[in-house]
C-alpha cells in the first residue's frame, strides 16, 4: 500500500486522523474486504513474514474494522509491541472450552423451556436454593 495511505490508516486507527484520513482508510478497508484481501503490516520489516489484518464488517454497528489474524498453530507473526496495531491477546480464560467451565444452571430441555423468560428461570432457581 502506498505510504500516504498507510500513514492515513495509522492516524485513523490511533484516533488522531482527519476526515481525509478517515475517508482514505475506510475506502482502503472496503476495497480490501470486497476483493478478499488481507492487509499486511510492515512493522517487522521486509525480511520476515508480516503480521496480517483482515478487513471485517460489523453489521450491528454498520462499521468496518481491522481484525488481527494471529495463531500460534499457523505461526502467524505478532505485531511489534510499539506498532500502532499491536494489542495484547485476550487472557487464556476467555479461550477455555465451554465444556471445561462448570455450569451451575441446568441446560434447557425442549423448545418451550429454552424460550421461557429469564426472570422465571432465575426465580425458580432461587426458590429451589431457599427451600
Amino acid at each position: 500500500m502506498p505510504v500516504v495511505v498507510r500513514d492515513a490508516l495509522v492516524r485513523w486507527y490511533e484516533g488522531e486522523g482527519t476526515d481525509a484520513d478517515h475517508r482514505a482508510s475506510v475506502t482502503m478497508v472496503v476495497k480490501a474486504r470486497t476483493h478478499g484481501q488481507w492487509i499486511a503490516c510492515d512493522c517487522l520489516g521486509g525480511e520476515t513474514p508480516p503480521p496480517l489484518m483482515s478487513p471485517s464488517y460489523l453489521s450491528e454497528a454498520e462499521t468496518y474494522y481491522l481484525r488481527r489474524l494471529t495463531s500460534t498453530r499457523q505461526k502467524r507473526p505478532e505485531h511489534l509491541t510499539d506498532c500502532p496495531f499491536y494489542r495484547e491477546q485476550a487472557p487464556q480464560r476467555f479461550r477455555e472450552k465451554r465444556s471445561a467451565i462448570p455450569s451451575t444452571i441446568d441446560e434447557p430441555h425442549g423448545l418451550f423451556n429454552a424460550h421461557r423468560l429469564a426472570p422465571e428461570k432465575l426465580a425458580a432457581l432461587a426458590s429451589a436454593l431457599v427451600v
